[in-house]
């Protein structure tokens, strides 16, 4: 299993229920995509199918909803891919991501992805 973990600041986090014009969301999905691409390179690539779990880290111990977060995770699915450690992040390579409210808080003023991934045996 590999495990990763990406400290985002809440100035570059997407959500689903964020209605940004598209060019900070680009800006933002870039930044992700880039953190989680220097993240994946230290590993060993996957030549297999994968699951994926994210849990998603908040710095409140409110109500969360770890669906809207899947801007942020897909984001950084594709930062994975373009690093290598993924062959692609299409349904015949990846299962899920299962996306859960991590129990470990993220610090203030950041959001934490835990990406665990593991490849799917025959």
């Amino acid at each position: 299993m590999t495990t990763i973990t990406l400290l985002i600041p809440n100035t570059q986090w997407l959500s689903s229920n964020q209605r940004l014009h598209w060019a900070p969301k680009a800006k933002r999905t870039a930044w992700i995509r880039e953190l989680a691409w220097s993240e994946g390179r230290c590993f060993r690539p996957y030549a297999k199918p994968v699951r994926i779990v994210a849990h998603v880290g908040y710095a409140a111990n409110g109500k969360a909803d770890p669906a809207n977060a899947y801007p942020t995770v897909k984001a950084a699915i594709d930062g994975l891919v373009a690093a290598g450690l993924l062959v692609e992040d299409s349904h015949e390579w990846v299962i899920g991501p299962d996306m859960r409210r991590d129990s470990v808080k993220a610090p203030k003023g950041h959001h934490t992805v835990r990406l665990e991934m593991q490849e799917v045996s025959d």
